[in-house]
């Protein structure tokens, strides 16, 4: 029986949603209780960059040679697609910036986005 993006609670059989709530045994669904709200894509973007700024830290810490060289292929293709997603969104984002260099300047609270450098530590 699988259980998706939930996590088992073992000893009781009951499931925990994403969010950390306790939620009925497993194969119930969760009564909507309220309506879906649109998407602050502000704000996904604005936590999105703080996430990376945070992993950046943690990306320091890392010994290459203690990792399992088992594991490092499944962690390069993960890598690699979020870094081609993140990419993509850098992108539209300068191409956003250069329309509103052209219209006037740049969007009152916009942030600059940061242009990776090659050969840098952390690639940035």
């Amino acid at each position: 029986m699988q259980v998706k993006r939930s996590c088992m609670l073992p000893e009781n059989g009951q499931i925990m949603d994403a969010r950390g709530g306790v939620g009925g045994v497993v194969g119930r669904r969760r009564p909507r209780t309220r309506p879906r709200r649109g998407v602050d894509s502000n704000r996904v973007v604005r936590e999105t960059a703080a996430m990376l700024d945070a992993l950046l830290l943690g990306v320091g810490l890392v010994d290459v040679d203690a990792l399992d060289p088992a594991e490092i292929g499944g962690w390069v293709a993960s890598l690699s697609a979020s870094i081609r997603g993140l990419n993509g969104l850098v992108r539209q984002l300068k191409d956003r910036k250069r329309g509103a260099a052209g219209s006037g300047g740049q969007a009152a609270g916009s942030a600059d986005v940061r242009e990776p450098v090659a050969g840098a530590a952390d690639g940035w």
